[in-house]
């Protein structure tokens, strides 16, 4: 996959613009933080089954978010060291294995009818989709983007955060 284009003229050699390679590196990503944010909807249906399950009152149903929310509270800055160390490209397969084997962890909570196990998955699901971080979505479309058009490069031309009275 190419990253970067080097033509000068706007052409990568191919007869192509140099714009069309990355309509494939930025398909992938666009697709991950799809899923991402489905698995993270998917987290509000969860809430009236469970409720209905585990018989819980309304507290304890408040517990399935807020345990899905203290994740990325308690996670995000582990997280962002993680993206620091390995990068944006592994820590989008960290994400997504983390988030497999956790949701493999829902079947014994099933199984053992675990109101707990099932929090603790959810963590687990939580902690692993942190990892989708704004700062790895800016890196992946700087890296896989013309520079003067990406999106962390418009933020830091904005003159928006020096003009707020």
């Amino acid at each position: 996959m190419r990253v970067m284009a080097t033509s000068t003229n706007g052409n990568d050699g191919a007869g192509k613009p140099a714009g069309e390679d990355y309509a494939i590196a930025l398909a992938v990503p666009a697709t991950v933080f799809f899923m991402w944010g489905f698995v993270t909807v998917l987290n509000d249906i969860l809430v009236p089954h469970l409720k209905a399950v585990f018989q819980l009152n309304y507290g304890q149903s408040l517990l399935i978010q807020f345990v899905f929310y203290l994740a990325y509270l308690l996670v995000s800055l582990p997280a962002a060291k993680l993206l620091e160390d390995i990068g944006y490209k592994q820590s989008i397969v960290v994400g997504l294995v983390g988030m497999a084997s956790s949701a493999l962890f829902f079947v014994p909570a099933a199984r053992l009818a675990s109101y707990a196990l099932f929090l603790a998955a959810l963590f687990m699901l939580a902690s692993a989709i942190t990892l989708r971080s704004a700062r790895e979505r800016h890196e992946v479309s700087a890296h896989c983007t013309d520079h003067e058009r990406s999106a962390l490069k418009q933020l830091s031309k904005s003159e928006w955060p020096r003009n707020v009275q």
